[in-house]
């Protein structure tokens, strides 16, 4: 049957009602919506404690400056050797350029930690031939609730208590072919690992929500939980990259937990 001239105003009116009292705001909100992980800000989701430690903690005293687009500003870092990158929560890969500058500022010693987990850290992940495995990680090494697991990370021969919220396993992966190419001098650094989850854990391969004959069991020594690689060089003096395998623990929720 076909619509009326008066049916299709009415039509479009109604559209017009919606979006401009319904869709309109939904939107806004969404588009107004407070970032996470800043460093500046004090919700319970920002890293504004963290970044408060780096700046006066006990033995750190950091000029902290937030990188909020791309890592290219590292090509105008003076004193690399002196200069700790932190990425958490990358929220997009990163493109062949932006990981030259990156395997860049480590050959000329800059240091960096990654908190990845369900993000894109695997762009940087993947130069170490590791990857953050995208599924659910259970532990019986739990506190409260199966999400909080807790562990222990061996630092200089010092153990510490960490509680994790929602992370991720490590694992091997193939290194593909990348920015390393121009520093094959760096493709074997040494690795250590110093952070794991229990035996008794699981990965969640079918993300049923449930512990299954599908899920993969952890070896003894547990999942890797994190790793740190110092690299090797025969002229000069690279840096060291970190990864901790949950990108919630600089946030202010977490923060003041365990020895976090």
């Amino acid at each position: 049957m076909a619509v009326s001239s008066r049916s299709g105003i009415t039509i479009l009116f109604v559209t017009i009602v919606v979006c401009t009292f319904i869709l309109f705001p939904i939107l806004q909100v969404v588009v107004e919506r407070d970032p996470q992980l800043s460093a500046y800000d004090d919700d319970k989701n920002d890293l504004s404690q963290f970044r408060e430690s780096l700046e006066n903690g006990d033995g750190t005293s950091y000029n902290v400056s937030a990188i909020l687009s791309n890592p290219a500003v590292l090509e105008e870092v003076g004193n690399p050797s002196e200069t700790l990158l932190i990425i958490a929560g990358t929220e997009s890969p990163y493109t062949f350029l932006e990981l030259e500058i990156i395997v860049e500022f480590i050959a000329n010693g800059g240091s960096i930690l990654v908190f990845g987990d369900f993000d894109y850290s695997n762009t940087i992940a993947n130069l170490f031939g590791i990857k953050f495995v995208k599924h659910k990680l259970w532990d019986l090494n739990y506190k409260g609730n199966v999400s909080l697991i807790e562990t222990t990370a061996n630092v200089d021969g010092k153990p510490y208590a960490v509680l994790l919220n929602e992370p991720v396993a490590i694992q091997s992966a193939p290194i593909p072919p990348s920015a390393w190419n121009s520093n094959a001098g760096y493709l074997n650094p040494y690795q250590t690992i110093f952070m794991t989850t229990s035996p008794q854990s699981y990965i969640d391969l079918d993300d049923d929500g449930e512990i299954s004959d599908a899920d993969e069991t952890a070896p003894e020594s547990g999942f890797t939980l994190g790793m740190r690689f110092d690299m090797k060089s025969e002229g000069g003096d690279p840096g060291s990259v970190v990864f901790i395998s949950d990108s919630s623990v600089p946030i202010n929720d977490m923060f003041d937990r365990s020895a976090n």
